[in-house]
């Protein structure tokens, strides 16, 4: 069977903030972030025919980690980046922004939404990416 692999950087800018990344139903990852960047990779049964489904959620963001001024303009801010999303090593770039979708709710402030994700996730919510084995033929399309 086929290997591949996933991997991105991230990092909590503002202060450290909980993060886990699932493929399919599988955790590969779960912890604090930090101001540091860290590459949180996965390798992978790349199994043809399969639908898969990457997922990054933000957990445990507080109402106190968001500082509002009078005029309603966020001033502080906890947020989670993103960035060089890759498969096998293929920088991805816009296409990842493009086929992700962020849910989330406001942090409880508004309606479930389904969202564009830009980069940042600055409320607790996932990010869904979904892809097809095999790996090497969705990359043909989508790049």
């Amino acid at each position: 069977m086929d290997q591949a692999s996933f991997a991105f950087q991230t990092r909590a800018r503002g202060g450290s903030l909980s993060l886990q990344v699932t493929l399919d139903d599988t955790c590969v990852f779960e912890g604090e972030l930090s101001e540091e960047w860290c590459t949180i990779s996965h390798e992978f049964d790349d199994i043809e025919g399969t639908t898969r489904v990457i997922r990054i959620t933000l957990q445990n963001k507080q109402p106190d980690h968001t500082q509002v001024n009078d005029d309603g303009d966020i001033v502080v801010d906890r947020v989670v980046e993103i960035q060089n999303f890759t498969f096998d090593d293929v920088a991805l770039g816009h296409v990842f922004l493009q086929h992700a979708i962020y849910e989330h709710n406001y942090n409880g402030n508004g309606p479930d939404i389904k969202d564009e994700f830009y980069g940042t996730m600055g409320c607790n919510g996932t990010i869904s990416f979904e892809f097809q084995g095999p790996l090497y033929l969705w990359l043909l399309e989508h790049m």
